[in-house]
Protein backbone atom coordinates (compact mmCIF):
# COMPACT_ATOMS: atom_id res chain seq x y z
CA UNK A 1 0.00 0.00 0.00
CA UNK A 2 1.26 3.57 -1.09
CA UNK A 3 0.02 6.48 1.44
CA UNK A 4 1.07 10.15 0.74
CA UNK A 5 1.81 12.01 3.91
CA UNK A 6 -1.00 14.43 3.43
CA UNK A 7 -2.89 11.15 2.99
CA UNK A 8 -1.89 9.70 6.33
CA UNK A 9 -2.54 13.45 7.81
CA UNK A 10 -5.95 13.12 6.55
CA UNK A 11 -6.40 10.07 7.86
CA UNK A 12 -5.91 11.03 11.48
CA UNK A 13 -8.46 13.89 11.30
CA UNK A 14 -11.05 12.45 10.94
CA UNK A 15 -10.76 9.02 12.94
CA UNK A 16 -14.16 8.66 14.61
CA UNK A 17 -15.17 10.44 18.14
CA UNK A 18 -17.58 8.45 20.23
CA UNK A 19 -18.92 11.14 22.62
CA UNK A 20 -21.72 12.72 20.65
CA UNK A 21 -24.24 14.76 22.53
CA UNK A 22 -27.60 15.44 21.10
CA UNK A 23 -30.04 18.23 21.19
CA UNK A 24 -33.65 17.33 22.89
CA UNK A 25 -34.87 18.03 19.07
CA UNK A 26 -32.65 15.27 17.98
CA UNK A 27 -33.58 12.75 20.49
CA UNK A 28 -37.24 13.61 19.88
CA UNK A 29 -37.17 12.99 16.63
CA UNK A 30 -35.22 9.56 16.95
CA UNK A 31 -37.74 8.89 19.72
CA UNK A 32 -40.76 9.62 17.60
CA UNK A 33 -39.19 7.70 14.65
CA UNK A 34 -38.42 4.80 16.61
CA UNK A 35 -41.62 4.29 18.64
CA UNK A 36 -43.81 4.77 15.43
CA UNK A 37 -42.17 1.43 14.23
CA UNK A 38 -41.71 -0.40 17.38
CA UNK A 39 -45.48 0.46 18.51
CA UNK A 40 -47.32 -0.57 15.31
CA UNK A 41 -48.47 -3.84 16.49
CA UNK A 42 -50.11 -2.02 20.03
CA UNK A 43 -51.65 0.94 18.32
CA UNK A 44 -55.19 1.50 17.61
CA UNK A 45 -54.93 1.72 13.86
CA UNK A 46 -52.76 -0.68 12.42
CA UNK A 47 -54.14 0.41 8.93
CA UNK A 48 -52.02 4.01 9.53
CA UNK A 49 -48.64 4.04 7.07
CA UNK A 50 -45.63 3.00 8.69
CA UNK A 51 -42.71 4.75 7.70
CA UNK A 52 -41.56 7.80 9.46
CA UNK A 53 -41.07 9.11 6.09
CA UNK A 54 -43.53 7.44 3.44
CA UNK A 55 -41.95 6.78 -0.46
CA UNK A 56 -38.16 6.57 0.82
CA UNK A 57 -37.91 4.15 3.51
CA UNK A 58 -37.38 0.69 2.57
CA UNK A 59 -36.33 -0.63 5.66
CA UNK A 60 -36.60 0.40 9.40
CA UNK A 61 -32.82 -0.42 10.11
CA UNK A 62 -32.40 3.66 10.86
CA UNK A 63 -35.28 4.22 12.71
CA UNK A 64 -35.27 1.27 15.40
CA UNK A 65 -31.42 1.66 15.55
CA UNK A 66 -30.65 4.95 16.00
CA UNK A 67 -31.81 5.47 19.35
CA UNK A 68 -29.71 2.63 20.64
CA UNK A 69 -26.02 4.53 20.83
CA UNK A 70 -28.02 7.22 22.91
CA UNK A 71 -30.43 5.42 25.22
CA UNK A 72 -28.59 7.30 28.16
CA UNK A 73 -29.10 10.70 27.40
CA UNK A 74 -33.16 10.25 27.02
CA UNK A 75 -35.43 11.04 30.16
CA UNK A 76 -35.88 7.66 32.84
CA UNK A 77 -39.22 7.23 31.24
CA UNK A 78 -38.30 7.59 27.29
CA UNK A 79 -35.82 4.92 28.48
CA UNK A 80 -37.98 2.44 29.93
CA UNK A 81 -40.67 2.56 27.18
CA UNK A 82 -37.25 1.81 24.79
CA UNK A 83 -36.29 -0.90 26.88
CA UNK A 84 -39.86 -2.44 26.94
CA UNK A 85 -40.24 -1.79 22.95
CA UNK A 86 -36.97 -3.63 22.48
CA UNK A 87 -38.22 -7.28 24.34
CA UNK A 88 -38.15 -9.56 21.55
CA UNK A 89 -41.50 -10.54 19.23
CA UNK A 90 -43.74 -13.40 20.61
CA UNK A 91 -44.86 -15.87 18.09
CA UNK A 92 -46.47 -19.15 18.05
CA UNK A 93 -44.26 -21.53 16.60
CA UNK A 94 -40.87 -21.79 15.08
CA UNK A 95 -38.27 -23.72 12.19
CA UNK A 96 -34.77 -24.58 11.91
CA UNK A 97 -33.61 -23.61 7.86
CA UNK A 98 -31.91 -26.33 6.49
CA UNK A 99 -28.78 -24.97 6.80
CA UNK A 100 -29.01 -24.81 10.58
CA UNK A 101 -27.86 -21.18 11.21
CA UNK A 102 -31.56 -19.66 11.64
CA UNK A 103 -34.18 -19.47 13.81
CA UNK A 104 -37.73 -18.45 11.96
CA UNK A 105 -40.16 -17.69 14.20
CA UNK A 106 -44.45 -17.11 13.43
CA UNK A 107 -47.69 -17.78 13.54
CA UNK A 108 -49.80 -20.47 12.21
CA UNK A 109 -52.83 -18.95 12.29
CA UNK A 110 -54.07 -15.08 12.64
CA UNK A 111 -53.44 -12.08 11.06
CA UNK A 112 -50.00 -12.07 10.69
CA UNK A 113 -49.58 -16.07 9.74
CA UNK A 114 -47.49 -15.54 6.64
CA UNK A 115 -48.48 -15.64 3.03
CA UNK A 116 -45.55 -17.08 1.28
CA UNK A 117 -44.38 -20.47 1.20
CA UNK A 118 -41.67 -20.73 3.94
CA UNK A 119 -39.49 -23.96 2.82
CA UNK A 120 -38.56 -21.00 -0.24
CA UNK A 121 -38.00 -18.42 2.77
CA UNK A 122 -35.74 -20.78 4.32
CA UNK A 123 -33.79 -21.52 0.94
CA UNK A 124 -33.92 -17.51 0.67
CA UNK A 125 -31.93 -17.44 4.15
CA UNK A 126 -29.66 -20.17 3.65
CA UNK A 127 -28.24 -18.59 0.41
CA UNK A 128 -27.78 -15.25 1.85
CA UNK A 129 -25.68 -16.89 4.67
CA UNK A 130 -23.79 -19.15 1.97
CA UNK A 131 -23.13 -16.20 -0.54
CA UNK A 132 -22.43 -13.11 2.35
CA UNK A 133 -20.53 -15.25 5.09
CA UNK A 134 -19.08 -18.73 2.80
CA UNK A 135 -18.38 -16.69 -0.31
CA UNK A 136 -17.80 -13.32 0.17
CA UNK A 137 -16.17 -14.12 3.38
CA UNK A 138 -17.95 -11.48 5.81
CA UNK A 139 -17.88 -12.51 9.43
CA UNK A 140 -20.31 -14.56 11.00
CA UNK A 141 -22.67 -12.45 13.57
CA UNK A 142 -21.59 -13.32 17.31
CA UNK A 143 -24.45 -15.43 18.57
CA UNK A 144 -27.38 -13.56 20.82
CA UNK A 145 -26.38 -15.81 24.12
CA UNK A 146 -29.88 -18.17 23.69
CA UNK A 147 -32.35 -14.70 23.83
CA UNK A 148 -34.31 -16.49 21.21
CA UNK A 149 -34.19 -19.27 22.84
CA UNK A 150 -31.23 -20.77 21.28
CA UNK A 151 -27.54 -19.56 19.74
CA UNK A 152 -29.21 -19.51 16.86
CA UNK A 153 -29.69 -16.15 14.60
CA UNK A 154 -33.23 -15.75 14.86
CA UNK A 155 -35.98 -14.22 12.47
CA UNK A 156 -39.54 -13.00 13.17
CA UNK A 157 -42.41 -12.96 11.16
CA UNK A 158 -44.81 -9.87 11.58
CA UNK A 159 -47.02 -7.72 9.42
CA UNK A 160 -45.45 -4.58 8.83
CA UNK A 161 -47.92 -2.75 6.95
CA UNK A 162 -48.77 -2.73 3.07
CA UNK A 163 -47.15 -1.26 -0.15
CA UNK A 164 -46.42 2.33 0.23
CA UNK A 165 -46.47 2.74 4.36
CA UNK A 166 -45.22 -0.49 4.68
CA UNK A 167 -41.55 -1.86 6.01
CA UNK A 168 -39.73 -4.67 3.61
CA UNK A 169 -38.47 -5.50 7.24
CA UNK A 170 -35.82 -4.13 9.92
CA UNK A 171 -32.52 -5.74 11.96
CA UNK A 172 -32.91 -4.99 15.31
CA UNK A 173 -29.54 -4.71 17.35
CA UNK A 174 -29.17 -5.08 20.72
CA UNK A 175 -29.04 -2.56 24.01
CA UNK A 176 -25.47 -3.65 24.83
CA UNK A 177 -22.57 -3.39 22.89
CA UNK A 178 -20.99 -6.94 22.12
CA UNK A 179 -17.43 -5.54 24.05
CA UNK A 180 -18.06 -2.05 25.56
CA UNK A 181 -17.40 1.45 23.24
CA UNK A 182 -17.00 -0.93 19.98
CA UNK A 183 -20.10 -0.26 18.40
CA UNK A 184 -20.78 -3.91 18.12
CA UNK A 185 -24.39 -5.74 18.37
CA UNK A 186 -26.02 -9.50 18.40
CA UNK A 187 -29.07 -9.00 16.65
CA UNK A 188 -32.54 -10.17 15.18
CA UNK A 189 -34.12 -9.84 11.86
CA UNK A 190 -37.83 -8.79 11.08
CA UNK A 191 -39.41 -9.47 7.99
CA UNK A 192 -42.93 -8.74 6.53
CA UNK A 193 -45.65 -11.88 6.66
CA UNK A 194 -46.55 -11.13 2.72
CA UNK A 195 -45.25 -8.01 1.02
CA UNK A 196 -48.84 -7.05 -0.58
CA UNK A 197 -48.85 -4.07 -2.24
CA UNK A 198 -45.11 -3.82 -2.77
CA UNK A 199 -42.84 -3.55 -5.61
CA UNK A 200 -41.26 -7.36 -5.27
CA UNK A 201 -44.44 -9.45 -3.67
CA UNK A 202 -44.66 -11.94 -1.50
CA UNK A 203 -41.44 -14.39 -1.49
CA UNK A 204 -39.77 -12.02 -3.92
CA UNK A 205 -39.90 -9.34 -1.27
CA UNK A 206 -38.93 -11.57 1.49
CA UNK A 207 -36.03 -12.53 -0.85
CA UNK A 208 -34.37 -8.87 -1.40
CA UNK A 209 -35.50 -8.42 2.58
CA UNK A 210 -33.49 -11.26 3.94
CA UNK A 211 -30.43 -10.57 1.69
CA UNK A 212 -30.67 -7.06 2.85
CA UNK A 213 -31.17 -7.67 6.54
CA UNK A 214 -28.75 -10.07 6.97
CA UNK A 215 -26.11 -8.07 5.97
CA UNK A 216 -27.37 -5.59 8.62
CA UNK A 217 -26.41 -8.18 10.87
CA UNK A 218 -23.16 -8.72 9.89
CA UNK A 219 -22.49 -4.71 9.74
CA UNK A 220 -23.00 -4.43 13.23
CA UNK A 221 -21.86 -7.55 14.58
CA UNK A 222 -18.67 -7.62 12.70
CA UNK A 223 -17.68 -4.40 12.36
CA UNK A 224 -19.63 -1.53 13.63
CA UNK A 225 -23.10 0.65 13.75
CA UNK A 226 -22.51 3.86 13.46
CA UNK A 227 -25.66 6.36 13.30
CA UNK A 228 -24.24 9.02 11.24
CA UNK A 229 -23.02 6.83 8.55
CA UNK A 230 -26.52 5.52 8.05
CA UNK A 231 -26.32 6.08 4.07
CA UNK A 232 -23.47 3.72 4.10
CA UNK A 233 -25.15 1.29 5.78
CA UNK A 234 -28.24 1.25 3.45
CA UNK A 235 -26.15 1.36 0.12
CA UNK A 236 -24.40 -1.68 1.25
CA UNK A 237 -27.36 -3.73 2.50
CA UNK A 238 -29.25 -2.80 -1.36
CA UNK A 239 -26.45 -3.91 -3.06
CA UNK A 240 -26.57 -7.33 -1.58
CA UNK A 241 -30.14 -8.39 -2.70
CA UNK A 242 -29.00 -7.56 -6.68
CA UNK A 243 -25.85 -9.54 -5.95
CA UNK A 244 -27.56 -12.47 -3.56
CA UNK A 245 -30.79 -12.42 -6.01
CA UNK A 246 -29.73 -10.78 -9.48
CA UNK A 247 -33.00 -11.40 -10.89
CA UNK A 248 -35.37 -9.54 -8.56
CA UNK A 249 -34.00 -5.69 -8.97
CA UNK A 250 -36.57 -4.32 -6.44
CA UNK A 251 -33.54 -1.67 -6.06
CA UNK A 252 -34.68 0.27 -9.08
CA UNK A 253 -37.99 1.22 -7.15
CA UNK A 254 -35.39 3.66 -5.33
CA UNK A 255 -33.02 5.27 -7.58
CA UNK A 256 -34.54 7.85 -9.31
CA UNK A 257 -34.14 10.17 -6.34
CA UNK A 258 -30.36 10.14 -6.84
CA UNK A 259 -30.23 10.42 -10.28
CA UNK A 260 -32.64 13.79 -10.04
CA UNK A 261 -30.12 15.50 -7.99
CA UNK A 262 -26.68 14.12 -8.69
CA UNK A 263 -25.22 17.34 -7.26
CA UNK A 264 -25.98 16.67 -3.84
CA UNK A 265 -23.29 15.43 -0.76
CA UNK A 266 -23.09 11.80 -1.37
CA UNK A 267 -24.00 11.19 2.26
CA UNK A 268 -27.04 13.03 2.24
CA UNK A 269 -28.43 10.08 0.46
CA UNK A 270 -30.62 7.61 2.17
CA UNK A 271 -28.68 4.80 0.47
CA UNK A 272 -31.11 3.37 -1.01
CA UNK A 273 -31.10 4.90 -4.10
CA UNK A 274 -27.07 4.79 -4.53
CA UNK A 275 -27.06 0.81 -4.28
CA UNK A 276 -25.97 1.29 -7.98
CA UNK A 277 -22.56 2.91 -6.43
CA UNK A 278 -21.92 -0.38 -5.14
CA UNK A 279 -22.41 -2.05 -8.26
CA UNK A 280 -20.20 0.03 -10.08
CA UNK A 281 -17.32 -0.03 -7.22
CA UNK A 282 -17.74 -4.29 -7.70
CA UNK A 283 -18.08 -4.21 -11.22
CA UNK A 284 -14.30 -2.23 -11.56
CA UNK A 285 -13.00 -3.44 -8.71
CA UNK A 286 -14.51 -6.76 -7.33
CA UNK A 287 -16.01 -8.02 -4.10
CA UNK A 288 -13.11 -7.66 -1.64
CA UNK A 289 -13.22 -3.75 -1.90
CA UNK A 290 -16.31 -3.86 -0.16
CA UNK A 291 -15.42 -5.55 2.62
CA UNK A 292 -12.39 -3.88 2.96
CA UNK A 293 -14.49 -1.05 3.33
CA UNK A 294 -16.32 -2.34 6.50
CA UNK A 295 -13.13 -3.79 7.96
CA UNK A 296 -12.12 -0.22 7.80
CA UNK A 297 -15.34 1.31 9.08
CA UNK A 298 -14.50 1.09 13.28
CA UNK A 299 -11.86 3.53 12.52
CA UNK A 300 -12.89 5.56 9.85
CA UNK A 301 -16.06 7.36 8.42
CA UNK A 302 -17.74 5.90 5.94
CA UNK A 303 -16.47 8.15 3.44
CA UNK A 304 -13.25 8.19 4.58
CA UNK A 305 -13.12 4.04 4.70
CA UNK A 306 -14.06 4.55 0.83
CA UNK A 307 -11.58 6.65 -0.12
CA UNK A 308 -8.39 4.51 1.65
CA UNK A 309 -10.04 1.57 0.41
CA UNK A 310 -9.23 2.79 -3.24
CA UNK A 311 -6.34 4.77 -2.79
CA UNK A 312 -5.15 1.46 -1.63
CA UNK A 313 -5.76 0.25 -5.17
CA UNK A 314 -4.11 3.03 -5.99
CA UNK A 315 -7.38 5.28 -7.19
CA UNK A 316 -9.10 8.60 -5.54
CA UNK A 317 -12.59 9.16 -4.47
CA UNK A 318 -12.98 11.82 -6.70
CA UNK A 319 -11.90 9.81 -9.74
CA UNK A 320 -14.24 7.03 -8.92
CA UNK A 321 -16.87 9.49 -8.36
CA UNK A 322 -16.82 11.36 -11.45
CA UNK A 323 -16.55 7.92 -13.30
CA UNK A 324 -19.63 6.91 -11.70
CA UNK A 325 -20.60 10.04 -13.18
CA UNK A 326 -20.03 8.80 -17.08
CA UNK A 327 -21.91 5.84 -16.52
CA UNK A 328 -24.94 7.21 -14.57
CA UNK A 329 -25.01 9.18 -17.88
CA UNK A 330 -25.13 5.80 -20.12
CA UNK A 331 -28.78 4.53 -19.07
CA UNK A 332 -32.14 3.78 -20.75
CA UNK A 333 -31.94 4.39 -24.31
CA UNK A 334 -28.06 5.29 -23.57
CA UNK A 335 -27.21 2.10 -22.13
CA UNK A 336 -24.28 0.09 -23.52
CA UNK A 337 -24.35 -3.21 -21.31
CA UNK A 338 -21.03 -3.64 -22.26
CA UNK A 339 -19.23 -0.92 -20.97
CA UNK A 340 -21.31 0.38 -18.32
CA UNK A 341 -23.63 -0.61 -15.56
CA UNK A 342 -25.25 -4.37 -17.28
CA UNK A 343 -28.95 -3.33 -16.82
CA UNK A 344 -28.56 0.53 -17.22
CA UNK A 345 -31.49 0.18 -19.40
CA UNK A 346 -33.99 -0.16 -16.84
CA UNK A 347 -32.58 3.03 -14.99
CA UNK A 348 -33.64 6.39 -15.01
CA UNK A 349 -31.80 9.61 -17.23
CA UNK A 350 -29.55 11.42 -15.03
CA UNK A 351 -30.54 14.91 -15.06
CA UNK A 352 -27.77 16.89 -16.99
CA UNK A 353 -29.42 20.36 -16.43
CA UNK A 354 -30.44 23.07 -18.34
CA UNK A 355 -28.40 23.57 -21.96
CA UNK A 356 -26.60 26.63 -21.87
CA UNK A 357 -26.50 28.01 -25.46
CA UNK A 358 -22.88 29.94 -26.40
CA UNK A 359 -20.99 31.23 -29.51
CA UNK A 360 -17.58 31.23 -30.35
CA UNK A 361 -14.65 31.44 -29.32
CA UNK A 362 -15.82 30.62 -25.24
CA UNK A 363 -18.38 30.43 -22.73
CA UNK A 364 -17.59 30.23 -18.80
CA UNK A 365 -19.62 28.85 -16.54
CA UNK A 366 -19.34 29.85 -12.63
CA UNK A 367 -21.40 27.58 -10.05
CA UNK A 368 -21.22 27.09 -6.22
CA UNK A 369 -20.97 23.14 -5.54
CA UNK A 370 -21.52 20.67 -2.58
CA UNK A 371 -18.12 18.10 -1.30
CA UNK A 372 -18.78 14.32 -2.71
CA UNK A 373 -20.73 15.79 -5.44
CA UNK A 374 -21.23 15.22 -9.59
CA UNK A 375 -22.11 17.94 -11.47
CA UNK A 376 -23.23 18.12 -15.08
CA UNK A 377 -22.91 21.00 -17.34
CA UNK A 378 -24.38 21.18 -20.57
CA UNK A 379 -23.13 23.45 -23.06
CA UNK A 380 -24.74 23.83 -26.68
CA UNK A 381 -22.27 25.16 -29.60
CA UNK A 382 -24.76 27.65 -31.55
CA UNK A 383 -22.31 27.67 -34.76
CA UNK A 384 -21.74 23.99 -35.05
CA UNK A 385 -24.81 22.50 -33.14
CA UNK A 386 -22.66 20.58 -31.07
CA UNK A 387 -23.74 19.67 -27.24
CA UNK A 388 -20.55 19.43 -24.67
CA UNK A 389 -21.49 17.75 -21.32
CA UNK A 390 -19.13 18.20 -18.61
CA UNK A 391 -19.21 15.99 -15.66
CA UNK A 392 -17.23 17.98 -12.81
CA UNK A 393 -16.53 16.06 -9.72
CA UNK A 394 -15.58 17.61 -6.11
CA UNK A 395 -14.29 14.97 -4.36
CA UNK A 396 -13.58 16.53 -0.89
CA UNK A 397 -14.49 13.60 1.30
CA UNK A 398 -13.21 15.29 4.39
CA UNK A 399 -15.45 18.45 3.90
CA UNK A 400 -18.41 15.84 2.78
CA UNK A 401 -18.28 14.89 6.82
CA UNK A 402 -17.43 17.46 8.73
CA UNK A 403 -18.87 20.53 6.79
CA UNK A 404 -21.63 18.69 4.19
CA UNK A 405 -23.20 21.69 3.60
CA UNK A 406 -20.28 24.05 2.20
CA UNK A 407 -20.27 25.38 -0.68
CA UNK A 408 -17.27 25.86 -2.88
CA UNK A 409 -17.00 28.03 -6.28
CA UNK A 410 -16.34 26.37 -9.48
CA UNK A 411 -15.19 27.87 -12.82
CA UNK A 412 -15.78 26.29 -16.24
CA UNK A 413 -14.78 27.31 -19.41
CA UNK A 414 -15.09 25.80 -22.59
CA UNK A 415 -13.20 27.07 -25.90
CA UNK A 416 -14.28 26.33 -29.48
CA UNK A 417 -10.56 25.60 -30.24
CA UNK A 418 -8.21 23.12 -29.11
CA UNK A 419 -5.22 24.85 -27.48
CA UNK A 420 -6.65 27.71 -25.39
CA UNK A 421 -7.59 25.46 -22.26
CA UNK A 422 -5.36 23.19 -20.55
CA UNK A 423 -7.97 20.12 -21.03
CA UNK A 424 -7.30 19.10 -24.89
CA UNK A 425 -10.99 17.69 -25.66
CA UNK A 426 -10.90 17.24 -29.71
CA UNK A 427 -9.62 19.28 -32.69
CA UNK A 428 -11.77 21.42 -32.01
CA UNK A 429 -12.62 21.79 -28.45
CA UNK A 430 -10.73 22.53 -24.73
CA UNK A 431 -11.61 23.41 -21.67
CA UNK A 432 -10.72 24.68 -18.58
CA UNK A 433 -11.96 24.64 -15.21
CA UNK A 434 -10.50 26.38 -11.76
CA UNK A 435 -11.43 26.01 -8.12
CA UNK A 436 -9.95 27.35 -4.78
CA UNK A 437 -9.45 24.18 -2.93
CA UNK A 438 -7.29 20.82 -3.23
CA UNK A 439 -7.42 20.39 -6.93
CA UNK A 440 -6.45 16.90 -6.28
CA UNK A 441 -9.68 16.16 -4.49
CA UNK A 442 -11.63 17.14 -7.88
CA UNK A 443 -12.09 15.51 -11.05
CA UNK A 444 -13.65 16.13 -14.56
CA UNK A 445 -14.92 14.15 -17.68
CA UNK A 446 -16.60 15.68 -20.81
CA UNK A 447 -18.99 13.92 -23.28
CA UNK A 448 -19.41 15.36 -27.10
CA UNK A 449 -22.69 14.53 -28.68
CA UNK A 450 -22.77 11.78 -26.45
CA UNK A 451 -19.87 10.21 -27.22
CA UNK A 452 -16.87 10.38 -24.07
CA UNK A 453 -14.26 12.25 -25.33
CA UNK A 454 -12.09 12.74 -21.77
CA UNK A 455 -12.24 11.13 -18.78
CA UNK A 456 -10.26 12.58 -16.04
CA UNK A 457 -6.83 13.09 -17.25
CA UNK A 458 -7.21 10.63 -20.11
CA UNK A 459 -8.64 12.49 -23.81
CA UNK A 460 -10.27 9.40 -25.67
CA UNK A 461 -10.24 10.29 -29.19
CA UNK A 462 -13.60 10.11 -31.71
CA UNK A 463 -14.63 6.91 -32.89
CA UNK A 464 -13.88 6.89 -37.06
CA UNK A 465 -18.03 6.46 -37.68
CA UNK A 466 -18.91 9.89 -35.39
CA UNK A 467 -20.84 11.04 -38.57
CA UNK A 468 -23.63 8.73 -38.06
CA UNK A 469 -24.78 10.06 -35.01
CA UNK A 470 -27.22 12.25 -34.81
CA UNK A 471 -27.14 15.42 -32.85
CA UNK A 472 -28.52 16.66 -30.24
CA UNK A 473 -29.99 13.11 -29.16
CA UNK A 474 -31.97 13.37 -27.15
CA UNK A 475 -33.82 16.58 -28.99
CA UNK A 476 -36.16 17.99 -26.23
CA UNK A 477 -38.69 20.82 -27.76
CA UNK A 478 -39.28 23.03 -24.15
CA UNK A 479 -35.15 23.34 -24.14
CA UNK A 480 -34.56 25.68 -26.79
CA UNK A 481 -32.27 23.80 -29.18
CA UNK A 482 -32.04 24.44 -32.60
CA UNK A 483 -32.37 21.88 -35.73
CA UNK A 484 -31.16 18.22 -35.39
CA UNK A 485 -28.51 17.29 -37.39
CA UNK A 486 -28.91 14.17 -39.54
CA UNK A 487 -25.27 12.57 -40.77
CA UNK A 488 -25.38 12.17 -44.63
CA UNK A 489 -23.22 11.27 -46.92
CA UNK A 490 -21.04 13.18 -48.95
CA UNK A 491 -23.41 14.54 -52.69
CA UNK A 492 -22.19 15.82 -56.08
CA UNK A 493 -26.07 17.37 -55.63
CA UNK A 494 -25.41 19.05 -52.43
CA UNK A 495 -28.84 17.42 -51.24
CA UNK A 496 -30.43 14.69 -49.69
CA UNK A 497 -34.11 13.35 -48.68
CA UNK A 498 -35.03 12.22 -45.65
CA UNK A 499 -37.92 10.08 -43.63
CA UNK A 500 -38.29 9.59 -40.25
CA UNK A 501 -40.79 6.92 -38.56
CA UNK A 502 -41.68 6.15 -35.61
CA UNK A 503 -40.24 3.15 -34.17
CA UNK A 504 -43.20 0.73 -35.51
CA UNK A 505 -42.03 2.01 -38.73
CA UNK A 506 -44.85 4.63 -39.46
CA UNK A 507 -43.84 7.27 -41.50
CA UNK A 508 -44.42 11.00 -40.05
CA UNK A 509 -42.02 13.41 -41.94
CA UNK A 510 -40.49 13.35 -45.65
CA UNK A 511 -38.29 16.05 -46.64
CA UNK A 512 -35.13 17.28 -48.58
CA UNK A 513 -32.82 19.50 -47.92
CA UNK A 514 -29.33 20.90 -48.51
CA UNK A 515 -26.29 19.20 -47.32
CA UNK A 516 -24.16 21.76 -44.90
CA UNK A 517 -21.01 21.18 -43.24
CA UNK A 518 -20.99 21.32 -39.43
CA UNK A 519 -18.23 21.50 -37.87
CA UNK A 520 -16.46 18.87 -40.32
CA UNK A 521 -19.81 16.68 -40.01
CA UNK A 522 -22.23 16.75 -43.42
CA UNK A 523 -25.39 16.49 -41.98
CA UNK A 524 -28.76 18.07 -42.86
CA UNK A 525 -31.04 20.13 -41.00
CA UNK A 526 -34.74 18.90 -39.54
CA UNK A 527 -36.55 20.95 -37.49
CA UNK A 528 -38.21 18.17 -35.55
CA UNK A 529 -41.81 18.45 -36.53
CA UNK A 530 -44.49 15.92 -38.81
CA UNK A 531 -45.86 16.63 -42.04
CA UNK A 532 -48.72 18.45 -40.59
CA UNK A 533 -46.02 21.14 -38.76
CA UNK A 534 -46.80 19.67 -35.58
CA UNK A 535 -44.53 18.53 -32.72
CA UNK A 536 -43.92 14.31 -32.66
CA UNK A 537 -45.01 12.49 -28.82
CA UNK A 538 -41.89 11.81 -26.46
CA UNK A 539 -40.34 8.36 -28.07
CA UNK A 540 -37.94 6.58 -29.99
CA UNK A 541 -38.00 7.78 -34.18
CA UNK A 542 -35.68 6.55 -37.00
CA UNK A 543 -34.12 8.33 -39.33
CA UNK A 544 -33.36 7.50 -42.85
CA UNK A 545 -31.22 10.26 -45.57
CA UNK A 546 -30.35 9.33 -48.72
CA UNK A 547 -27.47 11.43 -50.75
CA UNK A 548 -27.08 9.71 -54.15
CA UNK A 549 -27.25 6.27 -53.85
CA UNK A 550 -26.01 6.04 -50.18
CA UNK A 551 -28.15 5.52 -47.69
CA UNK A 552 -27.89 6.40 -44.02
CA UNK A 553 -29.76 5.59 -41.43
CA UNK A 554 -30.49 5.72 -37.28
CA UNK A 555 -32.26 6.52 -34.40
CA UNK A 556 -33.05 10.03 -32.90
CA UNK A 557 -34.90 10.18 -29.54
CA UNK A 558 -37.38 13.30 -29.27
CA UNK A 559 -38.73 14.70 -25.50
CA UNK A 560 -42.02 16.34 -25.81
CA UNK A 561 -42.11 17.94 -22.72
Amino acid sequence: MKFSLINILLLFLILEINAQTLSNRELDSLYSDFIKIKSYHTIADISQPLRPDSGTVKCGFSEVNSVIPFLSQFSTEKQKTIYKLLQRPQKQTSFVTPGGFFRVHFDTSGIEKPEYDLGLLAEALDSAYRFEINYLNYAVPVSDNGEGGDALYDVYILDLGTGQGGLYGYTQYSDQEIVPGSGRYTSYMVIDEDYLGFKSAGIQGARVTVAHEFHHAIQGSGYIFRQQDTFFHELSSTAMEEFVFDSINDYYGYMLSYFRSPENPFAQNNGYNLAIWNIFIHKNFGFEILKRQWELMPGLRALNAINLSLNELGTTFAKQLNKFGVWTYFTKFRAQPNNYFEEGEFYPLIDIGAVINFSPPSREVNLNVKSTSNNFITLKDQSTGDTLIAIITNGDYISGIDSINKSFPLEYILFTDPNSGERKLTSHYSSDFNVNNNRFLWSASELLNGILVREDSAQIPLPEKVLEYAFPNPFYYMRGLSDINLPVATSNSGTAIFNIYTIAMELVFTGEGRIINNNGKAVVLWDGFDDKKNKLPSGVYIYVTKADDEITKGKIVIFNE
